[in-house]
């Protein structure tokens, strides 16, 4: 297993284990999470492709890394929207690549 899923797999059962809490920094200021991001930009391929799979609030992981601005106010804001906005952000991305 890979550190990323490692790490990624601590942060889903301490989200999990919070799912309760509608605060954004019970999800954010966890160890395994701070180690996702300071994972930088390799890490973003391995965010997309678990975003894909599961609903753990990743975009707030991908904003940090990559600097784009999907979610406007942390507060308020529609995780399964970010979401896409997400996974239309990287379908694109790729695109362009080719």
């Amino acid at each position: 297993m890979s550190e990323f899923e490692k790490l990624a797999d601590e942060w889903q059962r301490h989200c999990l284990r919070n799912s309760f809490s509608s605060k954004m920094a019970t999800y954010l200021d966890h160890p395994a999470y701070r180690s996702i991001v300071a994972l930088g930009e390799p890490a973003v391929p391995l965010i997309i492709e678990r975003y894909r799979r599961d609903d753990l609030p990743w975009g707030f992981a991908l904003q940090e890394i990559t600097g784009v601005q999907m979610i406007d106010n942390p507060s308020a804001f529609s995780p399964r929207e970010v979401k896409q906005k997400w996974l239309s952000w990287w379908d694109e991305k790729a695109k362009q690549t080719k």
